[in-house]
């Protein structure tokens, strides 16, 4: 019988020479050639083992024995076109062929087979005695014993029957990011995360699955190692230290979380010490943010004056004219900067069975593209985890931050920079000719000026600390004392300088207000845990009880008439103005029980049961019962889907259950009184009528969802559909206005969110040194409003209404009909469908549109060439309108005295026949506020996120230093396609409602670990 062995043959193989072998032995190995099973890098040869026993190399005879063997999955099946090599001898391997089935020839027992393929994990299989090997080779991701975060503990991925979507720290440092919302916007299906404005510190709006409540909060739960956190802290969190974010969406997730659960929740869990040798972490990071917006563009000094000859505020044969000109400059410019941005980052962790480690530094600045708008943070964290005996676990977690940021004036006032650069004239001086500052137009203080004299801070100091116990008296029972502290002080301080120029002028006399808030938050979860398996059964029983208790404490002070710039302390004020302080707190005490059960990880049964009792309700309904049950079926263990060889993951989930909302004011349910001086009197007086009957709100969530993974993985996601009633709203209900009060909380109404979430992430191309993934996601929420009080309409913000029937804040605005194009006056929609020329109050109607976007997501795509990789993600939001309120400012048709939007030029009513949107500009037509003229599709499309990185060969070190360096650059926010004119679709625009966007980022870093 013959015996083949396969020489493997690749470039640049040989390290030593080949010697010569006889001319007929040659002819013979290429004549032998089988079949070639050859990739781009290797080519397969067959060799009569009988007649070329032997490979004579420098003079070694190396005598070979012959293995044989095969390769198959989890499920059994075989794997042909498995990479085999012998390690340390690449020039030796081969393939499994058709039937899983391999041959190759080793020299020892001692040898290694390496063996690996696409999508699977590579494994390293000792030879030994064995001539006949049968290698299981597992999925690179281990689906079904990934081990995730959920609530109140860890779970194993494949037994989940709820909605989670997880962020590992390895797909977090993908894409390195200056904070955590930068990081999470559109990673997760279903999970928003919209910037407020592009000035730095400010918190973004963060909302899952849609609107849930109208005025209580609508933010989701913040978990930071276990402890309940406030969504503000996003400011004070290192991304680098963050270990995995759990997104749990549906009630079967994040039910347990009771009360605070209606929104859904983000678990953030930090990095902890691992056993083995001491690890160091070091990164850098360089940048810098600019203004992005090219599209959106304010007059020039040339096309302001033409455009104030046309509507008759000036004469063509102005004097001035020729010195405005010659003044042309652009606010815009003016006031904003390039920001450098800037942070380092040390940690080093490390452990051993007892005992384990993690500690970081951090110090990041930001710059704002507003000058003077900055951040300053700087955070150190420590996790110690300790082994005591075999029955007793003890941790601590302690982070401390201090966060400076310097914010500017957002005041509806003209020292507002935010409105002056798009307000003030281009021909305004910044100064006048003897150096001093200039006033704008209407007697505004220079904004400029204002920067510099008006300096605002906030210092922020934040210490989380929480330590537990775990005790395991017997098998399978472990009992967790858990206790925390989180505690926040944030000074504010405001200084008007005595030198300003209102206050020389009399406008207004120098001031500094100092400020402080002091928030705590204390903890205690003590859960116990039993989790059994029996043959194919598994039982995980959770029972716990939380008490938690906050409290908050503020004080104000203000002093006037300073001398000088260098007097910031209260005692130096001539004039003692106002002093005012407050308190307020609230308590929660629940009571949690969880059953989960599953056999064979392949029929999935999950039960929560919480009670939950808050302080901000009335006595006699404080308590409210929360539940959920969830079930999944891992198709794809089933023998009617195992043989379907491409499918690796098929799992279905189901969930029914409720929550609830309590973020509500901390007396809401009380009667109060308030106080105040009367001719150095005290008096009181009532201040808020109170709602003993004030309860929760409560969420009622269905949902459906399906895993899947095929082609060994390289293809998978998720799909998910979901049914969200919110009943019992707590809304303020309009009062009679005899009783001396407006309005009345209450639990009134209800809204309904359904939706739908599909992702995929597929392995496109994955061979030596090449790979391109590609990853797309698409959310579609639609919120309606199913009852109201009494089926009354309620007012808003004066540009939306809340409707029976009707999204939720629906635009409602009378309906702009055009520019008639015989004389350029603005038409309009009466009620009933009739133009008119007369704007009416009386004729406003539902546009069933609003800032809700119908669909968004991401689309990202990641090439990898060895050591390099390339990643770009876009951001896509759909169906989403904006009104956008600063045009009845700066498209104001001839009433506005300050700068206008080149369009209440080029695209306005000149002569008979033209056919455009913007009127006539003149001054005796008046300007029509809140009409669909302003209301305008803002859907976009932005390239949010590109990554360039390298990391360096660990060749490059030497085998004795275990080192790993990447180094990349980082753009964000880098190109935004939308047809809205305003400022940026991304941002929520209101009446009179200014913003700066979010700035474009480029960052350059390097990470070293050793």
């Amino acid at each position: 019988m013959k015996k083949n062995c396969l020489l493997l043959i690749r470039k640049n193989c040989f390290r030593g020479k080949l010697k010569p072998v006889p001319w007929i032995t040659v002819f013979f190995l290429f004549t032998s050639i089988s079949p070639i099973l050859a990739s781009a890098h290797s080519l397969e040869v067959s060799i009569n083992k009988e007649e070329y026993r032997s490979a004579n190399i420098d003079g070694d005879m190396v005598q070979t024995r012959e293995i044989k063997g095969k390769v198959v999955d989890d499920k059994g099946e075989a794997i042909p076109g498995v990479s085999i090599v012998l390690k340390g001898k690449v020039n030796v391997g081969t393939s499994t062929d058709v039937n899983g089935e391999f041959t190759i020839n080793v020299d020892s027992e001692n040898d290694i087979l390496i063996f690996s393929f696409i999508g699977m994990k590579t494994q390293e299989i000792p030879v030994g005695a064995n001539n006949f090997l049968t290698v299981n080779l597992a999925p690179e991701v281990e689906t079904l014993e990934e081990i995730v975060v959920v609530a109140y503990g860890t779970q194993k991925k494949g037994s989940l029957t709820g909605a989670i979507t997880v962020l590992k720290s390895e797909e977090l440092a993908k894409s390195p990011a200056m904070s955590l919302n930068q990081t999470l916007q559109g990673k997760v299906a279903g999970l928003q995360v919209v910037q407020s404005n592009g000035l730095v510190g400010e918190m973004p709006y963060i909302q899952i699955r849609g609107t849930g409540s109208l005025a209580a909060s609508n933010s989701p739960l913040f978990v930071i190692d276990g402890m309940p956190t406030p969504a503000a802290d996003f400011r004070s969190i290192n991304p680098n230290d963050i270990e995995s974010v759990s997104i749990l969406k549906d009630a079967s997730s994040a039910s347990l979380y009771g009360s605070r659960a209606s929104n859904g929740v983000i678990l953030i869990t930090t990095k902890r010490g691992k056993s083995g040798k001491t690890a160091f972490n070091v990164s850098i990071t360089e940048g810098f943010s600019t203004l992005t917006n090219t599209k959106f563009r304010m007059m020039n000094s040339r096309e302001l004056i033409d455009w104030e000859i046309l509507v008759g505020k000036r004469q063509a044969n102005d004097p001035n004219i020729a010195a405005d000109l010659a003044n042309d400059h652009s606010w815009i410019k003016d006031l904003t900067q390039t920001g450098r941005n800037r942070s380092y980052d040390i940690s080093v962790s490390s452990g051993n069975e007892t005992t384990k480690f993690y500690t970081s530094m951090a110090y990041l600045k930001q710059g704002g593209i507003v000058k003077s708008n900055d951040l300053n943070r700087f955070t150190i964290k420590s996790n110690v985890d300790h082994k005591i005996n075999k029955y007793l676990n003890m941790g601590l977690s302690l982070t401390f931050g201090k966060t400076q940021r310097t914010p500017v004036n957002q005041a509806l006032s003209g020292t507002n920079p935010l409105i002056c650069m798009y307000m003030n004239r281009p021909y305004n001086p910044v100064r006048n000719p003897d150096g001093t500052w200039a006033d704008t137009h209407w007697g505004w203080q220079n904004p400029l000026e204002h920067l510099e004299n008006l300096t605002l801070k906030y210092n922020d100091y934040k210490g989380m600390g929480s330590a537990f116990l775990e005790i395991t008296p017997i098998k399978d029972l472990s009992v967790k004392e858990m206790v925390g502290l989180d505690m926040t002080e944030t000074e504010y301080s405001e200084f008007l300088q005595p030198d300003s120029r209102n206050v020389q002028l009399g406008n207004a006399p120098s001031r500094l207000i100092n400020s402080s808030e002091r928030k705590q938050s204390y903890t205690s979860i003590t859960t116990a845990t039993y989790n059994k398996a029996i043959n194919n059964h598994e039982v995980k029983v959770i029972a716990g009880f939380e008490v938690q208790s906050y409290r908050n404490k503020s004080m104000l002070a203000q002093g006037r008439n300073l001398p000088s710039d260098q007097t910031t302390v209260l005692n130096a004020a001539a004039t003692p103005f106002a002093t005012t302080g407050g308190a307020g707190g609230w308590g929660l005490v629940s009571y949690l029980t969880n059953f989960h059960y599953n056999y064979k990880v392949k029929y999935l049964i999950d039960a929560t049961i919480r009670r939950d009792g808050c302080s901000r309700f009335g006595k006699d309904v404080r308590y409210g019962n929360f539940w959920s049950i969830g079930a999944g079926w891992n198709l794809h263990m089933e023998e009617f889907i195992k043989n379907i060889s491409i499918i690796n993951q098929l799992k279905l989930r189901a969930s029914w259950g409720t929550s609830g909302n309590f973020e509500i004011g901390d007396f809401a349910s009380l009667t109060t009184i308030a106080y105040s001086k009367y001719m150095d009197k005290n008096t009181s007086y009532l201040y808020q009528i109170g709602n003993s009957e004030l309860t929760w709100e409560k969420n009622n969530i269905k949902a459906l969802g399906l895993d899947y993974a095929i082609l060994n993985n390289r293809i998978k996601g998720k799909l998910d559909l979901y049914n969200r009633v919110t009943k019992d709203l707590l809304q303020w209900e309009p009062m009679n206005s005899s009783s001396g009060f407006y309005s009345i909380l209450r639990n009134v109404g209800s809204i309904q969110n359904k939706g739908i979430e599909f992702t995929v992430d597929a392995e496109i191309i994955k061979s030596d040194g090449f790979g391109y993934s590609f990853g797309f996601s698409i959310s579609h929420n639609n919120s309606k409003v199913l009852k109201l009080s009494d089926g009354k309409d309620v007012q808003t913000d004066g540009t939306t209404l809340l409707r029976e029937g009707e999204k939720p804040y629906a635009f409602f605005l009378v309906k702009y009909a055009g520019v008639n194009p015989s004389n350029g006056e603005p038409l309009f929609y009466t009620k009933d469908g009739k133009v008119t020329n007369v704007y009416s109050s009386n004729d406003l109607v539902m546009t069933n549109k609003s800032n809700d976007p119908v669909y968004f997501g991401t689309v990202s795509n990641e090439l990898t060439y060895k050591n390099i990789s390339l990643s770009a993600s876009l951001y896509y939001s759909l169906g989403n309108y904006v009104y956008n309120g600063i045009l009845e400012v700066i498209q104001g048709d001839g009433q506005e005295q300050g700068n206008q939007a080149v369009e209440a030029l080029t695209h306005s009513w000149h002569k008979p026949g033209d056919i455009v949107e913007i009127p006539k500009q003149d001054l005796n037509i008046p300007r029509a506020p809140g009409t669909t003229r302003e209301l305008e599709n803002a859907s976009f499309i932005r390239l949010t996120d590109v990554t360039l990185s390298y990391s360096i060969p660990e060749k490059w070190f030497g085998k004795q230093h275990k080192k790993s360096v990447k180094v990349y650059a980082k753009g964000m926010n880098l190109w935004t396609y939308t047809k809205f004119s305003g400022i940026d679709p991304e941002l929520y625009y209101g009446p009179w409602n200014f913003r700066i966007p979010p700035s474009r980022i480029i960052n350059f870093g390097i990470d070293i670990s050793f």
